[in-house]
């Protein structure tokens, strides 16, 4: 018989980021914070379908599609062994929670044989503090509701690098080697890397990569083969110095330089291109490296739903 049992997810509240205070919100044990049945909002947001009339006799065109923010609504009970134990679990979500403090937290959904998930969250409602039927004495039952401005989960880091050491780096995900992928870089000399390599973007949508490239290095150019895409940097990056590309805000900026003078130097044939679901082929070119020298592609797997 196959078993029928529903596995409920556990959730972990990060308040004001991934290394702040930890809310363990269990659903199978009687802890300080217990997640009850009926969660909702972990699904697929709302779609925003923005259209036009047809003029030839009925229906619209579609323009474009957006998905709006979400709204995840928790059940939570709030257990103490004592009456006091049970406000001051209450007392630290509200300080946790507060919405003055003006940084966003993250929720992280963990499912059964699967890797966590993620989403940036900041407080609408469920603390106001109504001490009725819902409280008694030493467990407090409330229903939290949290607001997702970026409606997309996302898993921990995903990276690949380039260099000139004949070595190879692995990709990671939260910290850990999970799975290693050997490049074999073409080196026409021993400070000149030009190779190729075939990756597979995973999750429901497109995801922005994050370049970074440590000198010493010269005339950097990165190109998505299958759609013809590129930037290139040009001059040369000081060893040590490591240059950010960043398509999620589309800045680019070093350790040393944030004022915004690098966009000079890519080429203006540039595309900070993203990268969809699936397999791409990325061919990097550079010259000038040594041992030093990495060129390195990151990204966060995204997704719509969370459970």
């Amino acid at each position: 018989m196959p078993d029928m049992s529903k596995p409920a997810p556990t959730l972990y509240l990060h308040a004001g980021g991934l290394d702040g205070e930890v809310f363990n919100f269990s659903s199978v044990a009687t802890t300080a914070f217990t997640a009850l049945e009926g969660l909702d909002g972990f699904g697929i947001p709302e779609p925003d379908w923005r259209t036009v009339q047809r003029n030839d006799g009925g229906g619209s065109y579609v323009r474009s599609l957006r998905l709006k923010e979400r709204e995840l609504f928790i059940p939570l009970m709030i257990w103490g062994e004592s009456q006091a134990e049970c406000l001051a679990n209450w007392d630290a979500l509200v300080a946790a929670m507060n919405p003055r403090v003006g940084e966003s937290s993250v929720l992280e959904v963990r499912r059964p044989g699967q890797a966590p998930r993620f989403i940036n969250v900041v407080y609408k409602s469920g603390l106001g503090g109504n001490f009725g039927n819902d409280f008694r004495g030493w467990h407090y039952k409330v229903g939290l509701t949290l607001i997702a401005h970026d409606p997309y989960f996302w898993e921990s880091d995903q990276m690949l690098s380039w260099n000139v050491r004949g070595d190879y780096k692995p990709f990671i995900s939260g910290g850990e080697m999970v799975k290693t992928h050997k490049f074999f870089p073409v080196i026409l000399s021993p400070s000149v890397v030009n190779g190729s390599r075939e990756i597979t973007i995973s999750g429901d949508v497109d995801s922005a990569p994050i370049w970074q490239i440590t000198g010493a290095v010269t005339d950097v150019r990165v190109t998505n083969v299958e759609t013809g895409e590129s930037f290139s940097i040009t001059g040369s990056i000081a060893p040590g110095e490591t240059v950010t590309i960043d398509t999620t805000v589309l800045d680019i900026y070093s350790q040393n330089d944030r004022s915004g003078n690098l966009w000079d130097r890519l080429t203006t044939d540039s595309t900070l291109f993203r990268l969809g679901t699936g397999r791409h082929t990325i061919k990097v070119t550079g010259s000038g490296m040594d041992e030093r020298s990495e060129i390195a592609l990151i990204y966060k797997p995204r997704y719509v739903k969370g459970i």
